[in-house]
Protein backbone atom coordinates (compact mmCIF):
# COMPACT_ATOMS: atom_id res chain seq x y z
CA UNK A 1 0.00 0.00 0.00
CA UNK A 2 1.29 3.44 -0.93
CA UNK A 3 1.09 5.85 2.01
CA UNK A 4 1.67 9.60 1.82
CA UNK A 5 2.36 11.28 5.16
CA UNK A 6 1.33 14.77 6.19
CA UNK A 7 3.78 17.36 7.53
CA UNK A 8 1.19 18.86 9.84
CA UNK A 9 -2.20 18.09 11.30
CA UNK A 10 -5.05 19.57 9.20
CA UNK A 11 -6.88 22.09 11.37
CA UNK A 12 -10.12 24.07 11.54
CA UNK A 13 -11.59 24.68 8.05
CA UNK A 14 -9.13 22.23 6.48
CA UNK A 15 -10.12 19.59 9.03
CA UNK A 16 -13.80 20.08 8.19
CA UNK A 17 -13.11 19.87 4.45
CA UNK A 18 -11.07 16.68 4.70
CA UNK A 19 -13.70 15.09 6.96
CA UNK A 20 -16.30 15.77 4.25
CA UNK A 21 -13.92 14.30 1.65
CA UNK A 22 -13.31 11.16 3.73
CA UNK A 23 -17.00 10.64 4.52
CA UNK A 24 -17.72 10.75 0.79
CA UNK A 25 -14.80 8.50 -0.28
CA UNK A 26 -15.01 5.75 2.38
CA UNK A 27 -17.67 3.59 4.01
CA UNK A 28 -16.26 3.17 7.55
CA UNK A 29 -14.22 4.97 10.17
CA UNK A 30 -12.60 3.79 13.38
CA UNK A 31 -11.96 5.27 16.82
CA UNK A 32 -10.53 3.61 19.93
CA UNK A 33 -11.38 3.58 23.63
CA UNK A 34 -7.91 2.88 25.09
CA UNK A 35 -9.33 2.70 28.61
CA UNK A 36 -11.88 0.03 27.77
CA UNK A 37 -11.14 -1.90 30.99
CA UNK A 38 -12.19 1.08 33.12
CA UNK A 39 -15.79 0.84 34.37
CA UNK A 40 -16.60 4.47 33.59
CA UNK A 41 -14.90 6.00 30.52
CA UNK A 42 -14.01 9.71 30.61
CA UNK A 43 -17.05 11.94 30.20
CA UNK A 44 -16.29 13.27 26.70
CA UNK A 45 -15.30 9.82 25.45
CA UNK A 46 -18.65 8.46 26.67
CA UNK A 47 -20.51 11.39 25.12
CA UNK A 48 -18.93 10.87 21.70
CA UNK A 49 -19.59 7.12 21.75
CA UNK A 50 -23.21 7.86 22.65
CA UNK A 51 -23.60 10.38 19.82
CA UNK A 52 -22.16 7.91 17.31
CA UNK A 53 -24.23 4.95 18.55
CA UNK A 54 -26.77 5.15 15.65
CA UNK A 55 -23.92 4.62 13.14
CA UNK A 56 -22.14 1.76 14.95
CA UNK A 57 -21.24 -1.27 12.83
CA UNK A 58 -19.22 -3.30 15.35
CA UNK A 59 -16.96 -3.21 18.39
CA UNK A 60 -14.02 -5.53 19.02
CA UNK A 61 -10.94 -5.73 21.24
CA UNK A 62 -7.35 -6.31 20.14
CA UNK A 63 -7.52 -9.86 21.54
CA UNK A 64 -10.64 -10.61 19.52
CA UNK A 65 -9.00 -9.30 16.37
CA UNK A 66 -5.93 -11.49 16.95
CA UNK A 67 -8.11 -14.58 17.48
CA UNK A 68 -9.95 -13.93 14.22
CA UNK A 69 -6.68 -13.51 12.33
CA UNK A 70 -5.02 -16.59 13.84
CA UNK A 71 -7.84 -19.10 13.75
CA UNK A 72 -10.17 -17.77 11.10
CA UNK A 73 -7.47 -16.33 8.79
CA UNK A 74 -9.53 -13.17 8.71
CA UNK A 75 -7.54 -9.96 9.15
CA UNK A 76 -10.54 -7.66 9.09
CA UNK A 77 -8.75 -4.43 10.02
CA UNK A 78 -5.15 -3.42 9.29
CA UNK A 79 -4.94 0.10 10.70
CA UNK A 80 -2.20 2.29 12.18
CA UNK A 81 -4.53 2.66 15.18
CA UNK A 82 -4.13 -1.02 16.12
CA UNK A 83 -0.97 -0.84 18.23
CA UNK A 84 -2.28 -1.47 21.77
CA UNK A 85 -5.20 -2.83 23.75
CA UNK A 86 -8.53 -1.08 23.60
CA UNK A 87 -12.08 -1.29 22.33
CA UNK A 88 -12.15 -0.58 18.61
CA UNK A 89 -15.35 1.02 17.33
CA UNK A 90 -16.24 0.87 13.62
CA UNK A 91 -18.87 3.31 12.33
CA UNK A 92 -20.56 3.90 8.99
CA UNK A 93 -19.67 7.06 7.10
CA UNK A 94 -22.75 9.26 6.72
CA UNK A 95 -23.22 13.03 6.61
CA UNK A 96 -24.62 12.79 10.15
CA UNK A 97 -21.71 10.82 11.62
CA UNK A 98 -19.33 13.18 9.84
CA UNK A 99 -21.07 16.11 11.48
CA UNK A 100 -20.38 14.60 14.91
CA UNK A 101 -16.68 14.33 14.03
CA UNK A 102 -16.63 18.00 13.00
CA UNK A 103 -18.49 19.17 16.09
CA UNK A 104 -16.23 17.34 18.53
CA UNK A 105 -12.80 18.33 17.17
CA UNK A 106 -10.99 21.01 15.22
CA UNK A 107 -8.07 18.82 14.10
CA UNK A 108 -7.14 15.13 13.97
CA UNK A 109 -4.74 15.56 16.89
CA UNK A 110 -7.78 16.25 19.11
CA UNK A 111 -8.64 12.54 18.83
CA UNK A 112 -6.39 11.70 21.75
CA UNK A 113 -7.47 9.64 24.77
CA UNK A 114 -8.65 10.53 27.43
CA UNK A 115 -9.91 13.86 26.02
CA UNK A 116 -11.63 12.03 23.15
CA UNK A 117 -11.57 8.50 21.77
CA UNK A 118 -8.19 7.79 20.20
CA UNK A 119 -6.86 7.84 16.65
CA UNK A 120 -9.60 8.61 14.14
CA UNK A 121 -8.95 6.54 11.00
CA UNK A 122 -10.96 6.04 7.81
CA UNK A 123 -10.86 2.59 6.23
CA UNK A 124 -10.72 1.17 2.73
CA UNK A 125 -12.83 -1.82 1.75
CA UNK A 126 -9.94 -4.20 2.55
CA UNK A 127 -9.65 -2.84 6.11
CA UNK A 128 -6.47 -0.84 5.54
CA UNK A 129 -6.24 2.89 6.21
CA UNK A 130 -7.42 5.44 3.70
CA UNK A 131 -6.64 8.13 6.29
CA UNK A 132 -4.80 7.38 9.53
CA UNK A 133 -4.19 9.22 12.78
CA UNK A 134 -1.69 8.31 15.51
CA UNK A 135 -2.40 11.33 17.67
CA UNK A 136 0.10 10.81 20.51
CA UNK A 137 2.92 10.63 17.93
CA UNK A 138 1.60 13.48 15.77
CA UNK A 139 1.45 11.13 12.76
CA UNK A 140 -1.11 11.57 9.98
CA UNK A 141 -1.32 10.30 6.41
CA UNK A 142 -3.35 8.74 3.60
CA UNK A 143 -3.21 5.52 1.63
CA UNK A 144 -3.06 7.24 -1.74
CA UNK A 145 -0.55 7.93 -4.50
CA UNK A 146 1.59 11.07 -4.74
CA UNK A 147 -0.47 12.15 -7.74
CA UNK A 148 -3.67 11.87 -5.71
CA UNK A 149 -2.04 13.73 -2.83
CA UNK A 150 -1.01 16.57 -5.15
CA UNK A 151 -4.57 16.83 -6.47
CA UNK A 152 -5.96 16.99 -2.93
CA UNK A 153 -3.45 19.70 -2.00
CA UNK A 154 -4.64 21.78 -4.93
CA UNK A 155 -8.28 21.47 -3.84
CA UNK A 156 -7.95 21.76 -0.06
CA UNK A 157 -5.82 24.63 1.32
CA UNK A 158 -3.96 23.65 4.48
CA UNK A 159 -3.47 19.99 3.47
CA UNK A 160 0.33 19.73 3.39
CA UNK A 161 1.64 16.32 2.25
CA UNK A 162 5.25 15.09 2.19
CA UNK A 163 6.02 14.71 -1.52
CA UNK A 164 9.09 13.74 -3.52
CA UNK A 165 9.13 17.17 -5.12
CA UNK A 166 9.99 18.59 -1.70
CA UNK A 167 13.54 17.34 -2.14
CA UNK A 168 13.92 20.74 -3.81
CA UNK A 169 13.90 23.32 -1.03
CA UNK A 170 12.23 26.10 -3.02
CA UNK A 171 9.34 23.77 -3.88
CA UNK A 172 9.09 22.65 -0.24
CA UNK A 173 8.95 26.23 1.00
CA UNK A 174 6.47 27.25 -1.71
CA UNK A 175 4.05 24.54 -0.58
CA UNK A 176 4.62 25.31 3.11
CA UNK A 177 3.70 28.94 2.47
CA UNK A 178 0.73 28.09 0.24
CA UNK A 179 -0.74 25.82 2.94
CA UNK A 180 0.36 28.01 5.86
CA UNK A 181 1.78 25.17 7.91
CA UNK A 182 2.08 25.72 11.66
CA UNK A 183 5.13 23.43 11.92
CA UNK A 184 8.22 23.29 9.73
CA UNK A 185 11.20 20.94 9.87
CA UNK A 186 14.13 21.97 7.67
CA UNK A 187 16.82 19.33 7.35
CA UNK A 188 19.05 17.91 4.63
CA UNK A 189 19.00 20.95 2.34
CA UNK A 190 22.55 22.15 3.17
CA UNK A 191 21.31 25.66 3.93
CA UNK A 192 23.74 28.12 5.49
CA UNK A 193 21.07 30.59 6.65
CA UNK A 194 17.33 30.78 7.25
CA UNK A 195 15.56 32.16 4.16
CA UNK A 196 13.74 35.47 4.58
CA UNK A 197 10.61 33.89 3.09
CA UNK A 198 10.07 32.01 6.37
CA UNK A 199 8.38 35.26 7.48
CA UNK A 200 5.56 34.49 5.04
CA UNK A 201 4.49 31.58 7.29
CA UNK A 202 1.99 33.59 9.32
CA UNK A 203 0.66 30.56 11.25
CA UNK A 204 4.08 29.10 12.13
CA UNK A 205 4.35 27.98 15.77
CA UNK A 206 7.23 25.52 15.61
CA UNK A 207 10.38 25.75 13.47
CA UNK A 208 13.06 23.05 13.63
CA UNK A 209 16.28 23.41 11.66
CA UNK A 210 18.97 20.75 11.48
CA UNK A 211 21.54 21.58 8.80
CA UNK A 212 25.27 21.02 8.56
CA UNK A 213 27.77 21.62 5.79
Amino acid sequence: MTTVSLYTDPRETTYDQIIDELIEKTDRFLIVDRGHEIDDPPKRVAQVLEQLEPYLIEVFTMDEAMVRERFMHNSMIDSHAMYSSGSYYIYSCTPESGQVLKQEATRFGDWLYPSLPDDLCFLKEDGSDYFYTVAHEGMYGMGITEEEASELMERIPGLFFKLQRHEQFDCFLDDAIQHQTDRLNITGYLLSEIPDRIRELKQLKELEVFEHM
